[in-house]
């Protein structure tokens, strides 16, 4: 129902939920929810080379901005973006190992059959 072009609120406007509060509340989270984005002087990084499509190696010499940083590249320096920048040292997870000792013969067999590719046979 409309008054005044504003559609006037009634009881069963109760049982909707508050988009905009929901969405409000959802941004909130995310943006709090990301770690903060800080680097060390002289740390070894890795930085976007926009010349080759590449990452270029190189070391974090100072914050210019809240987001940006000169990074030393050889005898350039350069003004990254810290989205634009990586840390150069590799975190690396432990890879569990396909090979099992608690596997059966049975299952070693079908996980054989599932990692190789199939093969056509329609080719005499």
């Amino acid at each position: 129902m409309m008054f005044l072009k504003r559609n006037l609120r009634s009881r069963m406007d109760l049982f909707k939920s508050d988009v905009r509060r929901d969405v409000e509340n959802k941004q909130f989270k995310h943006l709090n929810d990301k770690p903060t984005r800080s680097l060390s002087v002289g740390q070894n990084v890795l930085a976007r080379n926009y010349r080759t499509d590449k990452w270029q190696s190189g070391r974090k010499a100072t914050r210019t901005g809240s987001l940006l940083y000169t990074v030393g590249i050889g005898e350039n320096t350069w003004r990254r973006h810290v989205d634009q920048i990586r840390d150069a040292q590799v975190k690396s997870k432990p890879v569990p190992s396909l090979e099992s000792p608690d596997l059966g013969t049975e299952h070693q067999t079908r996980m054989d059959l599932r990692a190789r590719p199939a093969m056509m046979t329609y080719l005499t």
